[in-house]
C-alpha cells in the first residue's frame, strides 16, 4: 500500500488493504517542528476473527487529529485541551 506524504485539509484517500491486513495509521501534524509531538493512533484489523473488522483510536498518548470510520468525530477535542497540555500552537494535546 502507498501512503502520500501530505494531505490537504478535508481531502481523503481511499487506500485498498489485502484481506487478514492488521495495522496502525496515525497522522502527524507539524512534522519538522517536533518529533515528539502527540499523534492520534488507530489501529485496523480487517477481516479479523469470525471474518468481521475491528478499529480501535488511542488516545492515551495524546491526541492531534480527529479520526473517522465507521465512526465519526462528534467534538473538536483540541479547542478542549487545557493550556498547559497544548502542542504546536493547539494543533495536538499532550495527555495528563
Amino acid at each position: 500500500m502507498g501512503f502520500p506524504s501530505r494531505w490537504r485539509r478535508g481531502s481523503h484517500e481511499l487506500w485498498r488493504c489485502p484481506r487478514g491486513w492488521s495495522g496502525w495509521l496515525w497522522g502527524r501534524t507539524l512534522c519538522a517542528a517536533d518529533a515528539a509531538m502527540p499523534a492520534t493512533l488507530a489501529k485496523f484489523t480487517l477481516d479479523g476473527s469470525g471474518g468481521l473488522d475491528f478499529f480501535d483510536v488511542s488516545l492515551v498518548d495524546g491526541y492531534n487529529l480527529p479520526m473517522a470510520g465507521a465512526a465519526r468525530c462528534v467534538a473538536e477535542l483540541n479547542a478542549a485541551c487545557p493550556a498547559y497540555l497544548r502542542v504546536g500552537g493547539g494543533v495536538a494535546c499532550r495527555s495528563a
